[in-house]
């Protein structure tokens, strides 16, 4: 994707988005002339369909083609580092997931083909403001690099439970750091790399109240726009030790911090640790490959929450991930391909593919077993397989259908 268009995404309407991607349900406050209208006007109200925590979907009054989501209780939602009781679509999404904006307007996109077509299509349209040509994002990265110094202040990390001894691990040095811009911001800052291991943007991390906010750096251009250095190709990633024996993988770099701190015994000195710094993303699945390949890795550690979200991250990983020898993996084969139902575009699946060596019955009997309890029978009932079975060719298959709007 080569830019964002804000606008156009904040003008999908809403009500129909939450409710066919984001688990709401239409609460029976709603007008249901809403439901059947090309050009809704009013209200609606949607209710979670787990919380049960209702919200109310209208137009704005000031910008007329977009949409705003009220909270219903007086509540306020997290908006990067301020909060608010209206907000917009992308700023919904993006505190639902607790993702920046970037990400979740990524999510919304991809939900919707018909949006990523248009945007795929205008690569050069002057309107598009926040498009930034290859010289530009380096100008972008260097600003962003003479913000970024030495860590100062470890408290962010140590609040989330990470001691000292961890954090300055020489493993981890100038790979965190601090985010300065004038007196306001001094935040401990996640610095992210390329497959030449050369730095491109940074990430920060506060506290806002108790909630943990993610945050790319970005800046103003004449214009007003904000522009931000494209993190496509990179992850952030631990220093190397001499002769790493494992690739600890996962989304967040304090997940991946907590996990290398209680294995410290096994993992110091053998353990190069990358995170995607959320969404995972198959230009960083190659960057990831590239790192095992150079460094001759074979061994894979993904450290995920054991919930939907993590175990979709850990499928992914399997699919795209590529040791730097194949030979003594368990999984022969994995894949990962979108189906698409021809008559609704908006309704696909995706589907994941996994063979095992005849040999490796009992990795696959556990593997099978875990993915069949904590997706195929949640209570969600989200995604279904049709077990673990054996081929002709003697591989035992597990086939795994998820809906795309889900995992």
């Amino acid at each position: 994707m080569a830019y964002i268009d804000y606008q156009d995404i904040r003008q999908l309407n809403a009500f129909e988005y939450l409710t066919r991607f984001e688990g709401f349900s239409v609460s029976p406050k709603t007008n249901k002339s809403w439901l059947s209208s090309h050009d809704p006007h009013g209200s609606a109200v949607i209710e979670h369909i787990n919380s049960g925590t209702t919200f109310l979907v209208s137009r704005d009054s000031k910008h007329t083609l977009e949409f705003r989501i009220t909270t219903t209780d007086g509540t306020r939602i997290q908006t990067g580092r301020s909060s608010a009781s209206k907000v917009d679509l992308v700023s919904f999404v993006a505190w639902l997931y607790r993702e920046d904006f970037k990400s979740a307007a990524q999510r919304i996109v991809a939900n919707i083909p018909k949006l990523q077509s248009s945007l795929n299509e205008r690569t050069n349209i002057s309107r598009n403001k926040s498009f930034v040509d290859p010289e530009s994002q380096q100008n972008l990265t260097n600003r962003v690099r003479k913000h970024t110094g030495p860590l100062e202040d470890p408290h962010y990390l140590e609040k989330r439970g990470i001691a000292k001894s961890i954090i300055y691990d020489p493993l981890f040095s100038s790979r965190i750091g601090t985010f300065k811009m004038g007196n306001a911001i001094e935040n401990l800052c996640f610095n992210c790399y390329n497959s030449s291991d050369q730095f491109v943007t940074t990430c920060q991390r506060y506290f806002y109240w108790n909630k943990a906010i993610k945050q790319f750096p970005y800046f103003k251009d004449p214009s007003g726009v904000n522009l931000s250095p494209s993190s496509n190709g990179s992850v952030w990633r631990s220093n190397a030790p001499a002769d790493p024996s494992f690739l600890l993988i996962s989304e967040s770099p304090e997940d991946a911090l907590a996990y290398y701190q209680l294995h410290h015994s096994i993992l110091k000195d053998k353990t190069l640790i990358v995170s995607s710094l959320g969404n995972f993303r198959l230009d960083q699945a190659k960057v990831i490959s590239d790192l095992a390949a150079q460094y001759n890795i074979n061994k894979f550690i993904l450290a995920n929450d054991n919930d939907a979200a993590g175990i979709r991250f850990d499928l992914m990983a399997l699919c795209a991930i590529s040791p730097a020898s194949s030979a003594h993996c368990p999984i022969s084969a994995a894949t990962l391909s979108l189906i698409t139902n021809e008559q609704d575009k908006h309704v696909n699946k995706l589907h994941y593919h996994f063979e095992f060596n005849q040999s490796q019955f009992e990795f696959a009997n556990i593997f099978f077993s875990h993915i069949d309890k904590a997706l195929v029978h949640n209570e969600g009932r989200l995604a279904f397989s049709e077990g673990l079975y054996k081929s002709e060719q003697d591989m035992w298959i597990f086939d795994l259908y998820c809906k795309n709007d889900w995992i």
